[in-house]
């Protein structure tokens, strides 16, 4: 059934099955006279070759089994190990053996086998609750099956005893554990050791491929077939952690006998498994990575081994080990103790009985953000005491590998403002100010701010932590080109011109790997300012006028003279350009004390200025009564404002009169 089930559905007690292994001839054979059981692995030797068809063997196989409760001498939990080989022929007693070993033995190169015997030694951790005195070696189990209808199977146990612990070996480095004279395997039970074979040709069988030298097909002769089974637990006193398994024939039943044919493989009694998952996320600053992993370990053998873990990113920490029995999916309070647990910073160790599954957590961090999702791999490692790790060779081992993503979610806020200043009467500034804020949960690099206007601004620092401040600040002169100017009808003779600033700052910034790689970009940010000035265009002319007689060199003769006074005020916020002073009749105007009326006049300022003309006396107003002669005329002030333009005007109209 194991064949035809591969093991699986045969005993959910199972916890590994080597299958029916094929050793076809001239397939391997041992070699050289070091090739005996009382030495160890490394001294034996291998070829290709050939023995007597009796000791020919063909196929073997081994399976171990967890004994589900308590049966006569057998207990609940105990390891118990299945095994047979078929041979090529039936001619002859058969003198088989069956090694268990701890350390994973298999062929090498050079005709020499890999691995060796794992030996019985005092236990560093006796006296310690669960601990035994001393720590089992390998076990071999030796098979005389005598020819005979009545022939009784023997069955001797051995452990690889190179200290002699006991002080009784019966062989070089062999202990006897139990020798059993009547060992063939009945239904009645009661054996820690039992073979049997086939009394009879059995047709039909065996099901996997094997042709006997008797060369009939699809018959399995008597006595071609042998198998057995033995309480390793009871026979050791412990459960050892097996790896691999051997069938071999012998020359004889003594201990001392020349080993011929055998056939290997692996047998991991002792199983480790480990799985892996993990979570990573941006720290605090946002500067960094934090990652969180965790996983199960788990005892896929029958075997207590110490199980020993590790995580390989430097800086790595196993947090929390335990029994996740609270059906809660991580390391709580209401979880049960690891037994013998020792956490040492990215590892662990503790006591992993057969079948028990153990939750491990951990984490660790990245400075920086890495350039790829991070990957580490997880390491379990079985041992027989914890005094074995960094010092020998695990029994079995197993990896498990993860990668995970982390998300940044970077952005930026942009804040701004803007104030229009008018200067002088004849410029504008405007100065434009606010901030750039990381709003973002990571660092940003490559920070660029510029205004739509203005250009590129100077925030001081080209990088931002999370939730950092950088401000902006400029002034700049502005032409009437880029204002929004709107002007008002005039009141009193003066004109509002409201100028008006509108632009935008956005800025823009990336995430950066450790490698100086761009992970993300933020979107670009902006923000808009509307900032206004109103200012004032204006110009006002008052005028007196005088008349007079005045004697006219040129002519000889008395004429009448009039003599213009004005004064001109700039009444508006802005310098006035292009000013021109008329009057009608027309009169050359200079200013008061003399000199030439300037082409401008700054805001708020006044000029004074005089002119005179001589009328004919047509100019005159009519003669009244009293014997009076008028005269008038109209002063016109013009001029355009400096900075926007705008035209500014004024006149004034006034008479004066002649007494004669």
């Amino acid at each position: 059934s194991l064949y035809l089930n591969n093991g699986s559905a045969t005993n959910p007690n199972l916890i590994t099955f080597t299958g029916v292994t094929n050793d076809p001839a001239p397939q391997t054979i041992f070699w050289k006279g070091g090739s005996k059981d009382i030495n160890d692995v490394t001294a034996w030797w291998y070829r290709d070759g050939s023995v007597p068809d009796k000791d020919d063997i063909r196929n073997a196989y081994a399976a171990a089994y967890t004994m589900p409760q308590d049966t006569g001498p057998h207990e609940a939990g105990d390891l118990i190990v299945y095994f047979g080989l078929d041979r090529f022929a039936n001619s002859g007693d058969a003198f088989a053996g069956f090694w268990f070993f701890q350390d994973a033995v298999a062929l090498g190169p050079n005709s020499r086998f890999t691995g060796a015997h794992v030996g019985r030694r005092p236990n560093p951790d006796a006296g310690m609750p669960g601990e035994p005195d001393e720590l089992p070696g390998d076990i071999l189990v030796l098979v005389e099956y005598p020819q005979g209808s009545n022939a009784m199977p023997e069955i001797k146990v051995y452990e690889w005893d190179p200290l002699d612990m006991d002080n009784d070996n019966v062989a070089n480095n062999l202990d006897l554990l139990i020798d059993v004279l009547d060992a063939r395997c009945d239904t009645n039970g009661g054996k820690l050791a039992c073979a049997t074979t086939n009394t009879t040709d059995l047709p039909g069988e065996p099901l996997w491929t094997y042709t006997a030298k008797s060369g009939t097909p699809g018959t399995l002769p008597f006595e071609s077939f042998f198998e057995g089974g033995v309480n390793v637990t009871r026979l050791l006193g412990t459960t050892p952690c097996f790896a691999s398994f051997m069938a071999e024939t012998r020359a004889s039943r003594s201990e001392t006998a020349t080993l011929k044919d055998f056939v290997i493989d692996e047998f991991p009694v002792c199983g480790i498994d480990i799985n892996k998952q993990c979570n990573a996320s941006l720290n605090t600053a946002g500067d960094g990575v934090t990652v969180n992993f965790f996983g199960d370990v788990k005892n896929t053998g029958g075997s207590a081994f110490t199980a020993y873990i590790e995580d390989s990113p430097a800086g790595s920490s196993i947090d929390a080990v335990c029994i996740d029995d609270d059906g809660t999916a991580g390391c709580s309070v209401g979880d049960t103790a690891v037994p013998d647990l020792v956490i040492n910073a990215n590892s662990a160790h503790f006591t992993l009985i057969g079948g028990q599954v153990v939750r491990y957590e951990g984490s660790y961090s990245i400075s920086g953000l890495p350039s790829e999702d991070p990957a580490d791999t997880m390491k379990a490692e079985a041992y027989s005491d914890p005094g074995d790790i960094g010092l020998s060779e695990p029994l079995v081992s197993a990896e498990a590998s993860t990668s995970c993503g982390y998300n940044v979610n970077p952005e930026l806020t942009v804040l701004k403002d803007c104030v229009v200043t008018f200067l002088n009467g004849d410029s504008v500034e405007v100065t434009i100010s606010g901030s750039v804020t990381n709003s973002g949960d990571v660092a940003l690099s490559n920070l660029a701010v510029s205004d739509d206007k203005f250009g590129a601004l100077d925030v001081g620092t080209t990088v931002l932590a999370k939730g950092q401040v950088a401000n902006f600040s400029d002034t700049q002169t502005v032409s009437l080109a880029d204002l929004a100017v709107m002007t008002f009808p005039p009141v009193n003779g003066v004109t509002d011109i409201k100028l008006s600033h509108s632009d935008e700052v956005t800025a823009t910034a990336d995430v950066l790997d450790d490698n100086g790689g761009v992970v993300a970009s933020a979107l670009p940010a902006s923000d808009t300012a509307d900032c206004d000035k109103t200012i004032s265009n204006g110009i006002e002319i008052a005028k007196n006028c005088e008349a007079k007689l005045d004697y006219d060199d040129t002519s000889g003769r008395i004429v009448v003279r009039v003599d213009v006074f004005a004064t001109v005020t700039n009444t508006g916020s802005e310098n006035l350009a292009n000013l021109s002073i008329s009057d009608d009749p027309a009169v050359s105007f200079e200013l008061q004390g003399g000199g030439a009326v300037p082409g401008s006049l700054a805001a708020g300022a006044s000029i004074d200025v005089v002119g005179r003309y001589y009328p004919d006396t047509t100019d005159g107003g009519n003669v009244g009564d009293a014997g009076l002669a008028s005269f008038s005329d109209e002063v016109t002030v013009t001029a355009d404002g400096a900075f926007s333009g705008v035209d500014a005007m004024d006149s004034n109209e006034a008479t004066c009169d002649l007494c004669p």
